[in-house]
């Protein structure tokens, strides 16, 4: 899974997230559907 800075080098300092990889990114794009974007939302939610 890639996973990095991803160009926030400072926040991933201050939040001390090198240690765990960094952070994932995750992106919509225009052939997500509606269903896949609140499913998402609702995962993240639970977080």
């Amino acid at each position: 899974m890639p996973d990095g800075h991803f160009y926030a080098i400072r926040a991933v300092e201050v939040l001390d997230l090198e240690k765990i990889g960094g952070v994932t990114r995750m992106g919509v794009v225009a052939y997500n559907t509606k269903e896949e974007i609140e499913r998402t939302i609702e995962v993240l939610k639970s977080l």
